[in-house]
C-alpha cells in the first residue's frame, strides 16, 4: 500500500475499517 497522509488514513478507516484497520493500526494516526 502506498504511503498515506493522516487525513487519508482517517478516511480509509471510516470507509472500510475491516479492510484497512489491520494494516493502518501498525501506523497510528
Amino acid at each position: 500500500m502506498r504511503q498515506l497522509g493522516n487525513e487519508e488514513k482517517a478516511a480509509l478507516l471510516l470507509a472500510s475499517p475491516d479492510e484497512d484497520a489491520n494494516e493502518l493500526s501498525q501506523s497510528p494516526i
